[in-house]
């Protein structure tokens, strides 16, 4: 859910040979088991494979605060991805279909903290590229 500028991998080479850390291929497993059963509580079930006026009008049912089930697409993307869609766009190509058909979740430039998802989860952010990109697909929210 990052890029490359997150993800770091251990490795080292030396007279014996080239040691590359092994990633964990089952993150999930450190869930707590608690979080693993049903019953967590009531959540808003939105299919992100709809039309994005369908969802828009799904989610304007309900305040911010409403807890929700997301499956489907969803758009990640930092640094690079935002350099290149605003080439795109200052070229006058307008955005991909697809960053117009699926929500995009806002990375931002920034390590991960342990223990907390990537990027911003509070306001906003007001870079040109978000501002472009909210203006030039009228979308309701990043």
């Amino acid at each position: 859910m990052s890029c490359s500028a997150d993800r770091n991998i251990k490795a080292k080479i030396n007279r014996e040979g080239i040691w590359i850390e092994k990633l964990e291929r089952n993150p999930g497993k450190y869930i707590p088991e608690a979080l693993r059963q049903a019953g967590e509580g009531e959540a808003v079930r939105v299919d992100l494979n709809r039309p994005m006026s369908e969802i828009l009008q799904q989610l304007s049912q309900y305040p911010v605060s409403t807890r929700l089930s997301l499956n489907g697409t969803i758009i990640v993307g930092r640094d690079i991805a935002h350099a290149k869609l605003k080439e795109r766009m200052d070229r006058g190509e307008g955005l991909p279909q697809y960053i117009k058909d699926h929500p995009i979740y806002y990375a931002g430039r920034q390590k991960r903290r342990k223990g907390m998802p990537p990027g911003r989860l509070g306001r906003l952010p007001q870079d040109e590229w978000t501002l472009m990109l909210i203006s030039s697909s009228r979308r309701a929210a990043v």
